[in-house]
């Protein structure tokens, strides 16, 4: 578990790095993390203060499951009940979460260390199917959006998977 401090530079990095993928109009210089109960991330977008929140999408019954494997345990992904749709699982939770202002909502598979690491188990296409089928009732569900754009982006191939505007 990361310490406050180093989870906040974790998230400013991911943002950052974000940012310049998707070509937003970023004021960089305004980048902030922000205490529990804010958006972890505000900064400047196209001269507006937007709030960003950020989720690591992380199956941690996969990560059992690897790490299991790792010791040379025999072990199948169909035995383990607990490997879930991360992204989902990570949508739902945030949705729970309601912040004044504008707010933005980024998912992301992190490549950091295999322990914190995964990546989509789709190709880019099958992907964005993925997301319309899987992510977009839960947001459509949930009415007014507590975000008025969701994204997911990919650290190990810097790229924005999806995004989505509820409106």
């Amino acid at each position: 578990m990361l310490s406050e401090d180093a989870q906040a530079a974790h998230e400013r990095t991911v943002f950052t790095e974000f940012a310049h993928v998707a070509a937003l109009q970023i004021d960089f210089s305004t980048i902030v993390s922000r205490p529990k109960g804010e958006p972890d991330i505000r900064c400047t977008l196209n001269g507006v203060s937007v709030g960003f929140e950020l989720g690591r999408i992380l199956d941690e019954g996969m990560q059992n499951v690897r790490n299991r494997r790792r010791r040379g345990e025999m072990v199948s992904t169909s035995s383990s009940k607990k490997v879930k749709v991360p992204e989902r699982e990570m949508l739902k939770k945030k949705l729970s979460k309601r912040f004044a202002g504008l707010v933005e909502l980024l998912l992301y598979f992190d490549n950091e260390s295999f322990m914190t690491g995964d990546v989509p188990v789709f190709g880019d296409a099958e992907y964005k199917r993925h997301c319309e089928h899987v992510m977009v009732p839960l947001i459509r569900a949930v009415n007014p959006s507590p975000y008025r754009r969701y994204w997911v982006f990919e650290r190990h191939r810097p790229s924005v998977l999806w995004s989505f505007s509820p409106n």
